[in-house]
């Protein structure tokens, strides 16, 4: 049993005046004026810029709210690689999903046509904006659009080396959480080997532009041209190892969009544009259908 002259040991939920007195004068007699003067001008510092963190983030990247109207343009994203056929789908897309007097809406490749250009982007992207910039994005395009324009959005080539970017995988999950309203993507693939052959196509002759309009009959001509002689893809092991890298992208892709629980689908190219009889139009309308709006039923191919 302890006796009358042990010390007891009193806890409190909070800090006495004592032990603070001990503490700055304990502070006094171990640092000099000078010192005391800097930690204080730190404090203050710290304290101000908490104060001052909200204001100016949102002063920088004002939240967007997205126009949730029945009739409003629906944000959607195209994910294409390249030579995939993503500017021609998108303005069909585009001019079959808005009103008879409405414009087709563009939709940039924001995130690089390149590799390199990729690399690029992501490395510019602020870290006070980071994984938000996508859905960002899209809201500021829905507001300099008309309210009827259908769709709006933009191109994402999902190359293997960015599309794992922290701030690749930050934005589909941000996107997956993003329900009022959803943002859609549309994932277009084509067959690997076709997309080769047209990028081969494309470097071998870059003095004409990757995309005619239908009445440039000289970029029409100087394409066919390039066509004539045929292109040569390299064979053998470094083909195989490309076509599984390709196909270890493309499970890749599928597997973080299912994962964070993103709306999207995928369509083919060939069937898009080279359908067998019986398919006719059924590709497109699955994408009209997806979208909820635009022909859903009854389509047919010129």
């Amino acid at each position: 049993m302890a006796s009358n002259n042990d010390t007891m040991k009193i806890f409190t939920k909070y800090p006495t005046i004592n032990p603070l007195s001990e503490s700055y004068l304990r502070l006094r007699s171990t640092t000099t004026p000078r010192t005391r003067r800097n930690l204080l001008l730190i404090f203050f510092l710290q304290a101000l810029l908490l104060l001052l963190y909200r204001p100016i983030s949102t002063y920088f990247y004002k939240r967007c709210r997205f126009d949730t109207d029945e009739i409003a343009s629906i944000p959607v994203i195209l994910m294409a690689l390249g030579r995939s056929g993503s500017s021609v789908t998108w303005d069909t897309m585009s001019r079959l999903t808005g009103s008879l007097n409405s414009d087709p809406t563009t939709a940039y490749e924001i995130t690089g046509q390149t590799t390199e250009k990729s690399e690029d982007f992501f490395k510019s992207i602020r870290w006070r904006l980071g994984s938000r910039w996508a859905v960002s994005r899209l809201c500021h395009i829905q507001k300099k659009w008309p309210k009827d324009a259908g769709i709006i959005g933009f191109q994402w080539k999902p190359y293997r080396n960015t599309f794992i970017h922290k701030y690749g995988i930050g934005a589909i999950q941000d996107i997956g959480n993003q329900l009022t309203p959803p943002i859609k993507i549309v994932y277009l693939i084509r067959n690997p080997l076709d997309r080769r052959t047209s990028n081969l196509r494309h470097t071998a002759n870059k003095s004409i532009g990757a995309h005619c309009t239908i009445d440039d009959l000289e970029c029409i001509e100087e394409h066919q041209k390039t066509s004539k002689g045929g292109i040569q893809i390299p064979t053998g092991p470094a083909l195989k190892q490309w076509l599984r890298a390709d196909r270890a992208a493309h499970r890749n892709i599928n597997a973080l969009l299912s994962m964070n629980a993103v709306q999207y689908i995928e369509v083919s190219y060939e069937k898009l544009y080279n359908p067998q009889k019986e398919e006719d139009a059924e590709e497109w309308m699955r994408i009209f259908r997806f979208l909820g709006r635009g022909p859903g039923e009854g389509l047919t191919m010129a």
